[in-house]
C-alpha cells in the first residue's frame, strides 16, 4: 500500500521537544536519526507522520483528509498546557530533574486498539517483556505501507487480527492473545467505541474497557492515557508501588491515595514520567537507583523507553 503526500509543514511557536517526543516509547523500526514517523489516529483511512527533531513535519495517507494536521498536533500533545504539572514536579523528589532535562517532552497519543494493544502487552511483565512482545507482534503480522522510498512496518487491524489469530501465539504473546482477541471483537462490533469513551467521565470510560475479559484497571487506565489524554487515574502495579514506597515511605497499599493526591489531573502523566526516568528497569535495580539519586535515563541502559532503538539491535 503507497500513501500519498497529504500534507507538510513545520511547528512553529510550540515549546516541545520533538526529539524526545518522537522517541519515547517509539518501536524501534519506526525510528530514524533526525526524524521518526507515528500513525495518525482517528483518520478514516491509514496515515503516517513523518515528524523532524526540527519541527517540520511531512503526512502521508490513502485519503488525504481535510483535518489530518489538526490530528497530529492533538497526538502530539503540541498545544497540551503542561505548567502545572511541571511546577508541581520541579519540586517532586523523583521527577524534578526529569522535568528539567524532558522540558519540552509530551506524550505520544495513539487510538484506543493500539493503546489497548500497548497496555495489555506491559500486563504482568517487565518493560523488556512487554516490548519485545510487541514488536514481535508488528512483525509476525507482517503488514507494510510505503513512504515515498521507505517501507514501513504497520499495526494490523482489528479484522486483520481476527482473521489470523494464530500469529498472536507466534509473538509470544502468551495468556494475553485471549485479551488481544478479545478486544479486536469488541473494537469490530463497536461494543467499545472510541465516541463512547469520550463521552463518559474517566472512571466510567473504565469501567466500560474492564468489562472486556482481561482487561483490568492498570490496562484500562493505561490505554485511557494513551488514547484519550486523559491522566487523572494512574496505572498502578507493583512496580510503582514499591517506588512509591522507597521514595517516599509510603505504605505500598496507599500509594494510589497519596499519589492522585499528589499529582491531581496528572497522576498518569507522573506515573509514566517515573518509568523514563528510571528507564523502566527491573524492580530490584530501579529500586538502587532510587537509593543512589539515578533519578534520570542512563544512556548505557538498552533497551529502554528513550532508547527503543536497543530492540532492533538485539
Amino acid at each position: 500500500m503507497k500513501l500519498t503526500l497529504c500534507a507538510h509543514g513545520k511547528f512553529s511557536g510550540v515549546n516541545v521537544d520533538f526529539e524526545k517526543t518522537m522517541n519515547v516509547y517509539n518501536l524501534c523500526f519506526w525510528l530514524s536519526d533526525n526524524c521518526a514517523y507515528t500513525y495518525i489516529p482517528w483518520s478514516k483511512s491509514l496515515a503516517v507522520a513523518k515528524v523532524y527533531w526540527s519541527g517540520d513535519y511531512e503526512i502521508y495517507s490513502e485519503i488525504c483528509e481535510k483535518d489530518l494536521v489538526e490530528k497530529l498536533k492533538w497526538m502530539l500533545g503540541v498545544h497540551e498546557d503542561l505548567s502545572e504539572f511541571y511546577k508541581i514536579a520541579s519540586e517532586d523528589l523523583l521527577l524534578s530533574n526529569f522535568v528539567r532535562a524532558f522540558h519540552g517532552w509530551r506524550l505520544r497519543s495513539s487510538d484506543l486498539w493500539w493503546a489497548l494493544i500497548v497496555a495489555t502487552c506491559q500486563q504482568n511483565a517487565s518493560f523488556k517483556q512487554g516490548w519485545r512482545m510487541i514488536h514481535k507482534f508488528i512483525k509476525v503480522y507482517g503488514k507494510y505501507i510505503y513512504v515515498e522510498d521507505t517501507t514501513l512496518l504497520r499495526p494490523p487491524t482489528p479484522l486483520e487480527v481476527l482473521s489470523e489469530p494464530e500469529k498472536l501465539k507466534i509473538a509470544g504473546l502468551g495468556y494475553r492473545a485471549e485479551t488481544i482477541l478479545r478486544i479486536a471483537k469488541s473494537i469490530v462490533e463497536e461494543f467499545i467505541r472510541y465516541e463512547d469513551l469520550i463521552n463518559l467521565n474517566t472512571r466510567e470510560a473504565e469501567n466500560l474497557l474492564k468489562r472486556i475479559k482481561g482487561v483490568g484497571s492498570y490496562t484500562a487506565r493505561l490505554a485511557l492515557i494513551l488514547s484519550t489524554r486523559r491522566y487523572e487515574l494512574p496505572p498502578i502495579d507493583k512496580w510503582l508501588k514499591r517506588i512509591v514506597n522507597i521514595a517516599y515511605g509510603i505504605s505500598e497499599r496507599g500509594v494510589e491515595e497519596y499519589w492522585v493526591q499528589r499529582w491531581g489531573q496528572w497522576a498518569g502523566l507522573a506515573a509514566l514520567a517515573v518509568t523514563i526516568t528510571l528507564d523502566a528497569e527491573v524492580l530490584s535495580k530501579a529500586v538502587e537507583r532510587v537509593k543512589r539519586g539515578l533519578l534520570l535515563p542512563i544512556s548505557s541502559v538498552k533497551p529502554s523507553p528513550v532508547n527503543m532503538r536497543g530492540f532492533c539491535e538485539e
